[in-house]
């Protein structure tokens, strides 16, 4: 009986590990099946991860071929958009006033083919007679680098780099006897919804040898006004060009009536409940004061 006993018990134990046995030969299968199943996803996902970067590496070269292009055919300032970006790190950074940008299109009616330097003096003569009688402005010297192709085309390329900069472009043109003025601005939004283009002025039966004197007087009272309508927007500061205008604005009837109603329209804002409840006392009697110019009303 003991035998017998002995004898059952190591059949029971032999059929236990058996199936021991087995059990470990499965639980080997299946963790050698994990374990290819893990490498070989990983090596999918080495693959994956390869072929975005080619693909990231392409895109990232395709675009800065597209900039270079960009760049040669359709920059249309002397400065670089790397300089130009260089400088918008400096304008933002500042805790003061942050100046308008004036930017004057080299046209035909800023520049000559035969004095290559009138599109040169214009723009000093601006920076001369304004650059530090107005505060709140920057105007640079012969920015275009070629002549002007298509106005809106070209402000929407310089937008594209500058947008966020305060800019105010101005495109003086010539179209037989009729001087013109448009303009593209924006503040510190970004993007073309941000652009305000504007068709402001046409002067009919301008003389040939006027056009540039003409100009000039336009473009400055064009900045002028700009630059108080941004101020009084931006900083709630008064109008300054109301006390500059000379007397060569004054006497285009356009100029005159355009400058009149420029700054009527700042008047009604001013007079608005919204733009008062964001004004001191002291702000509102100093912008009143400074937008009651009888010239201007005459």
């Amino acid at each position: 009986m003991g035998r017998h006993a002995q004898s059952e018990m190591m059949k029971s134990n032999l059929e236990f590990r058996e199936h021991i046995q087995k059990i470990r030969n499965q639980y080997s299968k299946e963790r050698l099946e994990d374990q290819l199943l893990f490498r070989r996803e990983s090596y999918e996902l080495g693959r994956q991860y390869l072929i975005e970067q080619t693909l990231a590496q392409y895109e990232s070269r395709k675009k800065m071929a597209d900039f270079a292009d960009f760049i040669d055919n359709y920059w249309p300032l002397a400065s670089t958009p790397f300089a130009v970006l260089e400088n918008r790190k400096d304008y933002l950074e500042r805790k003061s006033i942050i100046p308008l940008n004036v930017l004057i299109a080299k046209t035909e009616a800023t520049s000559s083919l035969r004095d290559t330097s009138l599109y040169g003096s214009f723009c000093e003569n601006l920076i001369s007679e304004l650059q530090n009688k107005l505060p709140g402005i920057t105007i640079e010297k012969s920015p275009w680098c070629r002549s002007c192709q298509s106005r809106i085309s070209e402000a929407m390329n310089i937008n594209y780099i500058m947008g966020g900069i305060p800019t105010l472009i101005i495109f003086p043109y010539q179209d037989g006897n009729i001087l013109g003025i448009e303009t593209v601005s924006w503040s510190f939004g970004r993007g073309l919804q941000s652009m305000n283009h504007t068709k402001l002025l046409q002067i009919e039966n301008v003389d040939s040898k006027e056009v540039t004197e003409l100009a000039l007087s336009a473009v400055k009272a064009i900045i002028g006004m700009t630059r108080d309508a941004y101020m009084l927007a931006e900083y709630h500061a008064p109008a300054v060009y109301p006390q500059l205008v000379d007397d060569k604005v004054l006497s285009v009837p356009m100029l005159r009536k355009h400058l009149r109603d420029h700054y009527n329209d700042m008047k009604k804002l001013v007079g608005s409940p919204e733009f008062k409840q964001l004004c001191s006392k002291e702000e509102l009697q100093s912008i009143e004061s400074s937008l009651n110019v009888k010239l201007l009303n005459a």
